[in-house]
């Protein structure tokens, strides 16, 4: 899947922003923390942020945002006002504009850039969520390898992460040795 236009991009993202409250987190800080009620739509404009929800004692990635990309999962507790179900914590230097959930509706309606680039986001991301929902059912862990290195390596890299075979495999719920056999194998095909 293609990478979604910027947000930084949009024309009205000036005029958003002011509607903003702007903040600065540092690695290891929840912008968001699983329980608690969704109050605005985190826009990453700065840096790397892990999203994870934590069941069964056990985190599961959901995804990273980087700079430029809205916190999409966040809407999916908008309309309907349960508590959020994810984590979303800094990996590097953040900088986010949270926009008020209570200005969003509002914003759809008057920027229809914004709109835009906030349905791009959401036909992204759930396109991903499917696919690898899908690669779970089917696919062996070389394959899904590959695909979460094609999604993720370069999204972190070029915003100053570097991913480690530990974080691999606690992205793909599997050990460290398995991720490394899963390299020696795909680098002798």
């Amino acid at each position: 899947m293609n990478a979604c236009k910027s947000i930084l991009e949009i024309p009205s993202f000036e005029v958003i922003g002011k509607r903003c409250l702007v903040k600065k987190f540092k690695p290891g800080e929840y912008l968001v923390c699983q329980g608690d009620t969704s109050s605005y739509l985190p826009l990453i404009t700065k840096g790397v942020v892990r999203l994870d929800c934590a069941k069964n004692e056990k985190d599961v990635l959901i995804d990273y945002v980087v700079s430029g990309e809205a916190c999409v999962v966040s809407f999916s507790h908008i309309q309907v006002k349960s508590k959020v179900i994810f984590t979303a914590l800094a990996l590097t230097e953040v900088e986010a504009f949270l926009l008020p959930v209570s200005d969003l509706i509002e914003i759809i309606k008057l920027y229809p850039d914004f709109s835009a680039f906030v349905l791009e986001q959401v036909s992204v991301n759930f396109y991903d969520a499917l696919n690898r929902y899908v690669d779970l059912q089917t696919n062996d862990l070389e394959k899904r390898l590959q695909a979460y290195m094609e999604k993720y390596k370069n999204k972190l890299e070029i915003n100053g992460l570097r991913l480690t075979h530990q974080q691999i495999a606690s992205d793909l719920g599997v050990s460290r040795e398995a991720v490394t056999r899963a390299f020696a194998k795909i680098s002798t095909l």
